[in-house]
């Protein structure tokens, strides 16, 4: 390379990273701005907080309110698919079928593959390998789904799903039994695991499934937020801050 392509080159590079930096420095600034706003924003929401009983009163409509208390619901949850029903909140249900996946690695200017199985929630198309000799079936007829009550209360309070899912806290569902019809089909439980396969759960083959379930059953939960009737929405702050939080 010549003496003047190589200092063509350097002012292309140079100017590049001026660009990047250029074109960095409002994103910075933006964030730094928005980290600031929410820290305002929250900390107006500390001040002005108030707990209030588990029983709506009209007189806290439109103010960031804190209540706390048992969130329970008169009807479970069910899994159509699985036949499964349980006393909780939430039900949530992972599926995973045993599948080959590819590695691509480039290093020195070769590229290699390799492959290995794994559990997989997303089915991996097999056609779109580099190499033959690893085939995947095709998906199982279901996929992972996430089923929640309607009718979730705190004392007085409506608490949606959407509330119910952020609380989080799900835990294995404790000795679900397969239903006879699921059983004739091939389907045996390990615990809060449903397998079907020609292997074996802890020696799985291709195309094997797997099932795992998790719940969250009646709890304790804090919720802070507007109140809006029996309802608790997002608060917004003088900064705009929107403020709704389920522990």
């Amino acid at each position: 390379m010549g003496y003047f392509a190589r200092v063509k080159n350097s002012i292309v590079g140079f100017l590049f990273g001026l660009a990047l930096f250029l074109l960095a420095i409002p994103f910075l600034a933006w964030n730094e701005n928005n980290v600031y706003k929410v820290r305002m924003g929250l900390k107006e929401g500390a001040e002005k907080v108030q707990s209030v009983s588990s029983q709506p009163d009209r007189q806290h409509d439109g103010q960031l309110v804190h209540i706390h208390g048992r969130v329970e619901t008169s009807s479970g949850v069910e899994d159509p698919v699985f036949d499964l029903s349980y006393d909780a909140l939430r039900l949530s249900r992972k599926v995973e079928m045993y599948q080959w996946d590819e590695d691509k690695r480039t290093k020195d200017g070769k590229t290699r593959y390799s492959y290995d199985r794994e559990w997989s929630e997303r089915h991996i198309d097999s056609s779109r390998f580099h190499e033959s000799g690893h085939d995947n079936p095709p998906p199982p007829p279901y996929s992972s789904e996430d089923y929640v009550v309607r009718d979730a209360r705190l004392g007085g309070f409506g608490i949606t799903q959407s509330q119910i899912r952020e609380a989080g806290g799900l835990a294995p569902v404790a000795d679900a039994p397969v239903p006879l019809q699921l059983r004739s089909a091939g389907w045996s439980a390990f615990g809060n695991v449903w397998f079907k396969g020609r292997g074996r759960l802890e020696d799985p083959q291709i195309g094997d499934v797997r099932v795992t379930f998790n719940a969250l059953g009646e709890a304790d939960l804090s919720l802070a937020g507007k109140q809006q009737g029996d309802q608790l929405q997002a608060w917004t702050s003088s900064r705009d801050t929107e403020v709704m939080l389920v522990e």
